[in-house]
């Protein structure tokens, strides 16, 4: 397997994951008209006069857009070069937009594949929407203006080591990732720079068009349907048109639908008895090689591949991916996972996956649970109020969580004994399956998971990935947040001059009031439980605040 090949996709998707949850939540800020997405090239491959150029070009089309208002255009940025990000979410800001592009740095390689990987952060999962025209679709659509010359997206400081794709591989990749796009969203290629290579601008602009009859079968068809109808060559014109650009009468839910549908009749359908079961809570492990995939927070298995050694974990920060856990066709013994003891903390939301649950007031299943008590575990939500869950026995089943307003489970404290037992049941059962040798990977939870002194030592020993920092207090008064700061351009203004802030960084606390509400500490305070946790981490700090101890 391409390793390089597969982290990169993964961490761009991950992105792609992050991003689209930021445009969705500044919905309230952006036009009304049709979603745009430019990819602007600030690569060393366009020169400095293209740099220029590509500037120019932008601002020349956000001053067009600006002449036409009625139209209400929605813009984001996203830069591919140095830095590959999202420079503005989406705005019918014009002037906001020309000036977030004044402090884009020149230079640096040019990872389109990247960026049109992170392009769906503005496209998918609510991002983005159809503009409706008539009976007419009009979905975001991507711009890229660059030189066309990309280079290796899997050219990142983890695999500096591996060979370096050729450039018809690189090519490749970005093909690939153009189509996919393209099949649903139009794609236009604006050439700049030195010497822009035009066969690839050629190639990389996309119309939505499908795969449909050659034009002369199309036209058997309608004269079938219309015998006594005489055609014009402008009529066939039209009529072929029409038929090739069948997308635009497909609504982005119905995109959404297609392409759950699809990914479903995939997922779900292998299952290997050595790994961990559907529903399991994991983290980070021993061979961890994914970077901050998971924002060094626990997920939980959701899937199977039908690749050996490998499994799909749902990261509770709302993203997927592959990992391997087992031996692999080209390595043997690989965790880049474990299970653990962390549950499933619900934030604003009904249920989630990873949520343990036991059967509810509309229960009506027999003993497909396993019995009355028994708890399973939530792997997949849908939309329509259904959940599919893994129970302790081994069976399977989808179950009514709102779905017509009924409910046939019925969400577990996750702090309860019954569940703390399930979850260390859980990841008994998965040492179990493992070697003696390898049973390692599991000691650092209680001694009943670890097998002698020696499996100690090799833990010990043995380079084991850091897990989120819990300040060691009375359960669920304070927290350690990895979060970072939000730098990219939005169109929220914030007024801070009322309240003492305090940025959030990894040196934030918060606690939790009696309504259940997390709360960020002011500063002073916030210094302090900082000051005694350098000192020392495994200690425990006593604050009284606000009434709450």
């Amino acid at each position: 397997m391409d390793y390089a090949l597969e982290f990169s996709q993964q961490y761009w998707k991950q992105q792609a994951h992050l991003e689209a949850r930021k445009n969705r939540e500044r919905r309230y800020q952006q036009g009304r008209g049709p979603c745009n997405i430019f990819i602007l090239d600030t690569s060393s491959n366009l020169g400095e006069e293209g740099f220029i150029k590509m500037k120019e070009t932008f601002c020349t089309i956000m001053d067009e857009y600006a002449k036409h208002p009625e139209i209400d255009e929605n813009v984001a940025v996203l830069i591919c070069g140095k830095i590959t990000t999202f420079k503005h979410y989406y705005s019918n800001q014009y002037n906001r937009l020309k000036l977030c592009i004044d402090d884009v740095e020149y230079g640096g390689p040019c990872p389109l594949t990247a960026a049109f990987i992170l392009s769906e952060g503005g496209i998918c999962e609510g991002a983005g929407y159809s503009k409706m025209t008539g009976h007419f679709h009009i979905h975001p659509r991507l711009i890229l203006i660059s030189s066309g010359r990309p280079t290796d997206f899997t050219a990142m400081n983890d695999f500096k080591n591996m060979a370096a794709h050729s450039p018809a591989k690189v090519r490749d990749h970005l093909y690939q990732m153009a189509r996919n796009i393209g099949r649903f969203h139009p794609i236009f290629c604006i050439p700049v720079g030195k010497r822009p290579d035009m066969k690839i601008a050629a190639i990389l602009t996309f119309s939505n068009t499908f795969d449909i009859l050659d034009r002369g079968t199309v036209m058997q068809l309608m004269s079938q349907a219309m015998p006594a109808r005489e055609f014009t060559e402008m009529d066939k014109d039209d009529i072929f048109e029409i038929c090739s650009l069948k997308s635009v009468f497909i609504s982005m839910d119905e995109i959404q639908a297609e392409n759950e549908k699809n990914e479903e009749q995939n997922l779900f359908q292998f299952m290997d008895p050595s790994m961990p079961p559907l529903g399991s809570r994991v983290k980070r492990g021993p061979d961890w090689m994914w970077k901050n995939q998971d924002q060094r927070g626990p997920g939980t298995v959701v899937a199977h591949s039908d690749d050996a050694g490998w499994l799909i974990v749902h990261w509770d920060i709302g993203t997927s991916a592959s990992y391997r856990y087992g031996t692999t066709t080209a390595e043997k013994d690989k965790y880049d996972i474990v299970v653990c003891l962390e549950p499933r903390i619900l934030h604003n939301e009904l249920i989630a996956v990873g949520c343990l649950v036991r059967r509810g007031p509309d229960w009506n299943f027999g003993d497909q649970d396993g019995g009355t008590g028994s708890i399973g575990a939530v792997y997949k939500v849908k939309p329509d109020g259904v959940v599919d869950v893994s129970w302790s026995n081994g069976s399977k089943g989808n179950y009514k969580y709102g779905s017509e307003g009924e409910f046939d489970l019925t969400l577990c404290d996750p702090f309860s004994p019954e569940a703390q037992i399930y979850l260390k049941e859980q990841r008994g059962r998965a040492a179990s399956k493992l070697s003696k040798s390898l049973q390692y990977i599991y000691c650092d939870a209680t001694a009943e998971d670890c097998d002698g002194t020696a499996n100690r030592k090799m833990a010990q020993n043995h380079e084991v990935a850091k897990t989120v920092l819990v300040l060691k207090t009375p359960k669920g008064r304070y927290f350690k947040n990895d979060s970072i700061d939000d730098d990219i351009h939005s169109d929220i203004e914030e007024d801070c001059s009322a309240v003492e802030t305090l940025s959030l960084n990894c040196d934030h606390w918060l606690w939790k009031d009696k309504d259940g509400i997390w709360n960020h500490y002011p500063k002073k305070i916030n210094d302090k439980i900082m000051k005694c946790y350098k000192r020392s981490p495994n200690s425990t700090v006593v604050i009284l605040f606000k009434e709450h101890l």
